[in-house]
């Protein structure tokens, strides 16, 4: 019986025992799961561009190559100035670009046609209704619509962006709401703006004619534009300047024009105020209640020549007269096609890669950039589509830039692992342009440098694990439970022989 009392508080006690050991190795193995967490390393050092919105348009601090022509008289008259870079969509030059202004006609039916893209092929055949004539708005822009026209959507549209043709934009309206089972193209229409990151614009209650105005922005329209320019449909149409209508000779058709011609005359070729450079525009001409015949002129300016510029511009103007926009638009072309958005990244990674510095007599090397870096310049360049040989006087030669880096001494730090950080001025044709961060790589276990003679750096190699065993995990829970056991069978040899012995 005593044998027995004994053996069960020993199986009693193994079981605490082995309870206890599991309870350990838990813990043991939670902690080290935390320790191998990657930890969080901070923010970058070096500020990215300021995305605006949720759209393409990135607002940063843009360094000047070259002499930065001064301020003319056509960008004081303009009320709001936007210019972007159409390949890295980085700001130019702004002007008001918090204003809010009214757009109408072509302006808005420009979202309309990019929402009537989601539901219509350029070449369907839409036929005109009576109840649609009826609803049509009278005005000199329209396209000439009667009922029983059939005409193709890519007509439609181009009557819309060259004119702003209120009956065109109706009957793409009633289409798109019926096939996308909607009450209002308004709903669709500032879907789309979310989606372009147009924060400033509420399309909600258009009804997506252009008959009425809508409040925007510069950023929001320029967003907009470059969703358009970046649409190969709608660019082939917007740098046509000159249209043939497809339906002219089809069906009864006779009521409507031949040809379109785009409103904004410097991109007609016909025109004598069309301009090479402006090889695109969508515009519109609105008036406020503030003051009857306060004209507000809005384009879109999208320029490619000689490969050196790519520009979109976005501005509202007070001219009434279509010769004092045309001349405003060429003065613009004439400064803002002079400059190029170079991203210097690469330029100053380069440069980093062959830096070095001597500390205490020991050459370090092996930089980088550190952190997330967007850096541009402005090259200023030149074009004279009459001159034979392209002046570069005055102006900044991409081709001969040279960039180093100039390291302030002081801030030469070095970091727990291992790693050195330091802050370099960046030169460009030795001037001065801005600082950047650069860092070397963290040092391996076996590398010691003369600051850290009795540290010892680790790596991840260093303390990599192999696949964990049985006894790995659980080791201590068999040591255990086997030294139990031993004990419980010691003491009932023990008092096995005791019994014996008194007998």
């Amino acid at each position: 019986m005593n044998v027995y009392k004994l053996a069960k508080g020993g199986l009693a006690l193994l079981a605490a025992v082995v309870a206890f050991g599991a309870l350990a190795m838990q813990t043991a193995i939670a902690d080290q799961e935390d320790a191998t967490q990657p930890q969080d390393s901070g923010t970058a050092e070096t500020e990215a561009g300021e995305q605006t919105g949720g759209g393409r348009l990135v607002k940063t601090d843009v360094i000047a190559l070259g002499t930065v022509p001064f301020e003319t008289d056509a960008e004081e008259d303009c009320d709001v100035i936007l210019v972007a870079d159409v390949e890295t969509n980085v700001l130019i030059n702004e002007k008001n670009l918090s204003l809010e202004v009214p757009v109408g006609g072509a302006v808005v039916q420009l979202m309309t046609a990019l929402v009537a893209l989601d539901y219509l092929q350029m070449d369907e055949t839409l036929t005109v209704t009576e109840q649609q004539k009826e609803n049509f708005t009278k005005s000199k822009v329209n396209f000439g619509l009667e009922d029983g026209n059939e005409v193709t959507v890519k007509d439609l549209i181009v009557s819309m962006l060259y004119n702003g043709a209120l009956d065109s934009a109706m009957v793409i309206a009633n289409e798109v709401t019926k096939r996308a089972g909607v009450d209002s193209i308004g709903t669709l229409m500032a879907e789309k703006a979310e989606q372009f990151g147009m924060e400033s614009t509420d399309y909600t209650a258009c009804d997506g004619i252009g008959a009425e105005q809508i409040m925007t922005t510069a950023t929001d329209q320029c967003e907009l534009y470059l969703e358009a320019l970046n649409d190969d449909r709608l660019l082939d149409i917007l740098e046509s300047g000159v249209y043939t209508v497809e339906s002219y000779n089809a069906g009864d058709n006779e009521n409507l024009p031949e040809k379109l011609t785009n409103n904004v005359t410097v991109t007609v070729p016909e025109n004598k105020y069309y301009d090479l450079r402006l090889s695109s525009a969508v515009s519109c001409t609105v008036k406020t209640e503030k003051s009857s015949g306060y004209n507000l002129y809005n384009v879109v300016f999208y320029h490619e020549v000689d490969t050196k510029s790519d520009i979109v511009l976005a501005i509202w103007i007070r001219a009434g007269s279509s010769t004092i926009r045309a001349k405003t638009l060429t003065d613009l072309a004439d400064i803002f096609s002079k400059r190029k958005i170079i991203d210097l990244v690469p330029y100053i990674e380069a440069a980093a890669n062959s830096f070095s510095i001597t500390k205490s007599g020991v050459n370090i090397s092996g930089w980088s950039l550190k952190g997330d870096n967007v850096i541009y310049g402005c090259q200023m360049v030149s074009y004279d589509p009459d001159a034979e040989v392209q002046s570069t006087s005055g102006n900044f030669d991409i081709s001969k830039m040279t960039i180093s880096l100039e390291p302030e001494q002081d801030s030469l730090t070095l970091n727990d692992d291992g790693s050195r950080s330091i802050t370099t001025k960046v030169m460009i044709n030795n001037s001065v342009v801005g600082t950047v961060q650069l860092s070397t790589a963290a040092k391996a276990s076996s590398e010691t440098s003369s600051d850290q003679s009795n540290i010892t750096i680790y790596t991840d190699d260093d303390v990599a694990t192999s696949e964990p065993t049985l006894m790995s995990q659980y080791g201590w829970m068999i040591i255990i439970g086997g030294v139990a056991l031993l004990a419980i069978i010691v003491i009932i040899i023990g008092v096995s022989v005791r019994n014996r012995m008194e007998r």
